[in-house]
């Protein structure tokens, strides 16, 4: 067989997968969502503190922390990530939990000091933030009398 050229296997992948760039980005992209998904389902689905179901504002939490180790040994690869993850979820790991992003960055900024636990418990609460339109309301109510 003159004039053909023997190419391995991962050879041919790779030179498949680096003529079709934008399909390899959208698969990669599909994958990590995926996984996402079957973490959060595996956790129960539901923010651990205030029981909220909404599946994009939902993240999956380090109950000890380290997740920028777990992070560096997945050779900083998402996908890769996702699913150590979830084969530790699927295993019965008890070092993960599914949180929403406020109560997240609630248990991050008590974590490092920044909130006062006796204020919170206190009653404390920040001022709530309007949004634009809220604003807009408030605004034309104060104008009218």
């Amino acid at each position: 067989m003159e004039g053909f050229i023997i190419v391995s296997t991962k050879e041919q992948t790779k030179l498949w997968r680096s003529k079709r760039p934008s399909y390899m980005k959208k698969s990669l992209k599909l994958t990590r969502a995926r996984l996402r998904l079957k973490i959060l389902l595996a956790l129960g689905g539901v923010c651990a503190k205030c029981a909220c179901a909404d599946l994009n504002a939902l993240v999956i939490d380090h109950i000890n922390g380290g997740g920028k180790k777990d992070y560096e040994d997945s050779r900083n690869c998402k996908w890769h990530y996702h699913k150590i993850i979830l084969q530790r979820v699927l295993s019965g790991s008890k070092d993960y939990q599914v949180l929403c992003e406020n109560c997240n960055r609630l248990k991050y900024k008590i974590q490092i000091g920044a909130i006062d636990l006796n204020k919170l418990n206190k009653g404390f609460r920040p001022k709530p933030y309007l949004g634009h339109f809220e604003s807009l309301l408030l605004r034309e109510e104060n104008v009218r009398t």
